[in-house]
């Protein structure tokens, strides 16, 4: 079982307050989970930040291992299935919207068949996620609360996902080993969600080169992409299949220019 709650990630999209990551390091021990990920441009230094400290309590373990990405593409390079935690509905991606409980089963069911890391993704205290940054992710869901009053605090959030999944998997007696995992998981080498985007990058840059997509005017297209690509459960193989296909059309475009 220890396995397996080390592989669900909880991610926090550029926290405004150290305390709230001390706050999350707490809750995640809490719940025995401990992965905690900050996406930020500040550095931190949490393991001698005093207010991430006072609030982390006991769980200062959690905190000194937490890990900080410059962007989510690099927090979710292990991460094959992710949820964008999020309060708004009036977004502008086709992402399926599940009930909390829901999608944390859907999560521990890929993780299992998989044996891939899979996320919670939580946007600032201020202005929550991004268009794009929610479109990195493989469905949406949000905690119900009061409708008058939705902003919850970012660890108390994570503290009601983190409490649900812990449930989920003791609800579930969910015991798999590590050998098991792996069994499950031999014929089935899901490309991580970072393997992706780094091939789309790929396809962007062709598409820019063949004049389909206007970098000054990208509208929607990656977005819509990246979620047909997540959709699709891409394996490494085919990964690799379509990076080959897209470096011939590359090389094959700047010999016609040259």
């Amino acid at each position: 079982m220890i396995e397996m709650f080390s592989k669900i990630n909880f991610i926090l999209v550029n926290p405004s307050h150290p305390g709230n990551i001390g706050s999350s390091a707490r809750a995640l021990k809490n719940m025995n989970f401990q992965k905690l990920i900050i996406v930020s441009h500040d550095n931190y230094q949490l393991a001698e930040n005093n207010e991430a400290i006072k609030f982390a309590s006991n769980a200062q373990d959690i905190l000194k291992k937490t890990t900080v990405c410059e962007n989510l593409k690099e927090a979710l390079s292990n991460t094959s299935f992710s949820v964008a935690l999020t309060a708004r509905n009036n977004r502008k991606i086709d992402l399926r919207l599940y009930p909390i409980r829901d999608v944390i089963k859907i999560a521990i069911s890929h993780l299992i068949n998989s044996n891939r890391e899979i996320s919670f993704v939580f946007g600032s205290e201020n202005h929550g996620l991004t268009n794009q940054q929610i479109s990195l992710c493989n469905c949406i869901s949000n905690i119900p609360s009061n409708p008058e009053y939705q902003s919850l605090n970012i660890s108390h959030a994570l503290q009601i996902v983190a409490w649900e999944t812990y449930y989920a998997i003791m609800e579930q007696n969910i015991n798999f080993t590590k050998q098991s995992l792996c069994e499950k998981s031999k014929n089935n080498d899901v490309a991580s969600i970072s393997e992706i985007i780094t091939l789309l990058e790929k396809l962007e840059n062709i598409l820019i080169k063949i004049n389909f997509l206007n970098p000054l005017k990208p509208k929607y297209l990656m977005i819509k992409l990246t979620q047909l690509a997540l959709r699709s459960n891409l394996k490494k193989n085919e990964i690799n299949i379509l990076h080959g296909i897209f470096e011939s059309i590359i090389n094959n475009i700047n010999k016609t220019k040259s």
